[in-house]
C-alpha cells in the first residue's frame, strides 16, 4: 500500500488524475472502466494477480498497462497486453517518463489508426 500512496502522490503532483489504488483483482475490475492508463503490480493482497489483472484490464477496457515490479519475470505472458515495466525500486522520474512514454505510444497508435 505504501508503494501505491507514493505513485498515487508522484502522478497526482505532476497533474495526472489518478482513479484510484486497488489493493486487490477485485477492486481493480471495479475502477478500470474509468482508466485509460493503469500501473499494475504484480504482487497484490490477494497474490501474484498483477499479470491477470493487467491482462484482462487492457482485454475488457483497452486501457494501456504498466506494470511496476521488482520482479519483472513474473509478468509472464502479460507482457504482450503492456506498454512496458517499471522496475521497483523506482524514483519519480522514472514513473513519470513511463506514464510519458505510454502517453506518447498510444497516442501514435491511434492517430495511425
Amino acid at each position: 500500500m505504501i508503494v501505491a500512496l507514493d505513485l498515487e502522490h508522484i502522478l497526482a503532483s505532476a497533474g495526472h488524475h489518478v482513479v484510484g489504488i486497488a489493493p486487490d483483482m477485485e477492486t481493480a475490475l471495479e475502477l478500470a472502466p474509468n482508466c485509460s492508463l493503469a500501473l499494475v503490480d504484480i504482487n497484490l493482497r490477494d497474490g501474484k494477480t498483477g499479470p491477470t489483472i493487467g491482462a484482462e484490464i487492457a482485454r475488457r477496457y483497452g486501457a494501456k498497462i504498466l506494470f511496476v515490479t521488482a520482479n519483472p519475470e513474473q509478468i509472464g505472458d502479460a507482457a504482450s497486453v503492456a506498454l512496458g515495466h517499471v522496475r521497483k525500486p523506482y524514483d519519480q522520474n522514472a514513473i513519470l517518463h513511463a506514464v510519458a512514454d505510454a502517453q506518447a505510444r498510444s497516442a501514435a497508435f491511434a492517430a495511425a489508426n
